[in-house]
C-alpha cells in the first residue's frame, strides 16, 4: 500500500505519452478491453444490486455502501502543487489504518462535473485493487501477453474511465430517460456529467449507433 502514490505517478506518466502501437498490440488491448467491460458492468449491477436507494445525480455512496467496513475520505488538491500539471486524482490508504483510504482529486480549472468523475475513477481504482479476481487477472495479462508496461496502463485507465461512465449512467435509467427525451443535454443535466459521456454511453449502450 505505501507504494500505491508511486504507481500513480507511473500512470500519470503514461497515461498522457504520446504513443503508438503495432497493430497486433492494439487487437491484443481491444480483446481485454471488452472482457473488462463484461467483468465492471457485472461489478456495477452487483454495487447498485446492493444499494440501500440510488438518487440522480450519483454520488459515491453506493461504492461506499459496497465497499462495508472501509472509510473513505475525499481531498481536493491542486495539481500544480504536485508539479505535475495532468494529475487528476490517486487514492491511498492511511499507513496506520488500511482500512482508511483517501481520494485525491484536483480542483484547478476542473468542473463540478469533472471532479466528480474522478472521485468515481479513483474509488473504482480501489475496488480493483480489492478484487483478487481483478488483480489476478491483471497479473495473468502481464505474465501471458507481450503488451509493453505503458499499454497496459493505458488499458486499465481507459476500462476504469468507461466503467465511470457505466456507474455514473446506469443503463436502465439512461433508456428510461432517453425514452422520455433524447436530448442530449437534458440527459446530461439529469446525470450531471458531461455531454461527451452522454454520447459515449448512448453508443456503448447500443441507443445511438457509432458513426
Amino acid at each position: 500500500m505505501l507504494t500505491l502514490s508511486k504507481v500513480h505517478q507511473e500512470i500519470a506518466r503514461y497515461k498522457y505519452a504520446d504513443q503508438r502501437f503495432p497493430r497486433t498490440d492494439k487487437a491484443t488491448y481491444w480483446k481485454y478491453y471488452f472482457r473488462l467491460e463484461a467483468y465492471f458492468q457485472e461489478l456495477i449491477d452487483d454495487i447498485y444490486g446492493q444499494a440501500a436507494s440510488v438518487e440522480f445525480p450519483i454520488t459515491t455512496k453506493p461504492i461506499e455502501e459496497y465497499l462495508s467496513g472501509y472509510a473513505l475520505h475525499y481531498h481536493p488538491f491542486d495539481n500544480r502543487d504536485f508539479g505535475k500539471p495532468e494529475l487528476e486524482g490517486f487514492w491511498d490508504s492511511s499507513p496506520d489504518n488500511p482500512f482508511d483510504l483517501h481520494i485525491l482529486y484536483n480542483t484547478n480549472r476542473s468542473s463540478v462535473k469533472r471532479q466528480r468523475f474522478t472521485k468515481i475513477h479513483e474509488t473504482i481504482h480501489v475496488l480493483q485493487f480489492l478484487d483478487p479476481e481483478f488483480r489476478q487477472f491483471i497479473d495473468a495479462f502481464l505474465t501471458y501477453e507481450t503488451l509493453p508496461f505503458d499499454m497496459v496502463t493505458r488499458l486499465v485507465e481507459g476500462a476504469t474511465d468507461m466503467a465511470t461512465a457505466m456507474y455514473l449512467v446506469p443503463t436502465s435509467e439512461l433508456v428510461a430517460q432517453y425514452q422520455q427525451c433524447n436530448d442530449m443535454n437534458t440527459l446530461s443535466d439529469h446525470f450531471q456529467v458531461s455531454y461527451q459521456s452522454i454520447v459515449y454511453r448512448l453508443k456503448n449502450t447500443g441507443i445511438l449507433v457509432p458513426q
